[in-house]
């Protein structure tokens, strides 16, 4: 039973919240707690005492979420919450509480930790931890308080995670003295190949714009690495080889065949 008292306090606390940010109509302080009160009895069987505290417990953390504080006495939660402070009903007397001087509050009697640990161990009844929990209090820390903190993430020598991943081939080419390096070898076509008279081949190659450029064996080409390695009479054989982005170096053979217009 407890474990699902602490549960449903924990939602208790989370809906009020959620309520209180997008209600469209007003709910009363008397409304919040006889609501979350039969949220709770609803999967436990509460004592008569285990349900005044409850009650109190429920007045004070609407009040410290209203007003960031916890009330000093349980007086000042009369009328808005309570007609009147609940009743200890094994005591005949108010809930006991107290505010402590930093902020933090208790709901019942003190509890004696080092007692309740040695009666255990004697087999005798431990004690509800979640009553304990409420005697022995703490610190509540409003969410309506709460500011974010800034992050500053210092690159240095690091990778900078908030760049993509560039997946592109890098390759350390003069586009001065090779220009076709700079194009992919989509953007290009082979538009002719002539004989030389020592018997090997030259071919021309265009850009998208038309703009034509003379390749012999030896040209690089292609921003992925490529080199012309040899001219046939109807293609070229570039072999391309440049690193990728996960550091690994790369080969690859490619053809460009001869552009007929067909």
């Amino acid at each position: 039973m407890a474990k699902g008292i602490g549960f449903a306090i924990i939602l208790l606390v989370g809906g009020y919240f959620a309520l209180n940010q997008f209600k469209t109509e007003s709910v009363s302080e008397r409304d919040i707690i006889a609501s979350g009160l039969e949220q709770v009895k609803q999967d436990n069987n509460l004592s008569p005492k285990e349900e005044a505290m409850m009650k109190v417990q429920l007045a004070v953390l609407d009040q410290i979420a209203k007003t960031g504080s916890a009330p000093t006495n349980l007086n000042q939660l009369v009328p808005n919450y309570f007609d009147s402070v609940p009743i200890d009903p094994e005591t005949k007397k108010p809930v006991e509480y107290k505010r402590e001087s930093n902020g933090t509050y208790r709901i019942g009697p003190e509890v004696d930790v080092a007692t309740a640990t040695a009666n255990a161990a004697d087999g005798e009844e431990e004690a509800d931890p979640v009553l304990a929990a409420l005697q022995e209090g703490g610190e509540f820390v409003n969410p309506n308080t709460m500011q974010a903190v800034s992050f500053v993430y210092s690159v240095g020598d690091k990778r900078d995670p908030f760049l993509p991943f560039d997946l592109s081939k890098k390759v350390d080419v003069d586009l001065k003295k090779y220009p076709l390096a700079g194009y992919s070898l989509g953007q290009l076509r082979v538009t002719a190949i002539l004989a030389g008279a020592d018997g090997g081949f030259t071919a021309l190659v265009e850009d998208s714009q038309g703009k034509g450029f003379t390749v012999r064996p030896g040209t690089r080409i292609g921003n992925a690495g490529g080199e012309v390695i040899e001219i046939e009479e109807t293609k070229l054989k570039i072999l391309e080889s440049y690193v990728n982005f996960q550091g690994e170096e790369v080969t690859n053979a490619v053809e460009m065949k001869l552009d007929r217009g067909n």
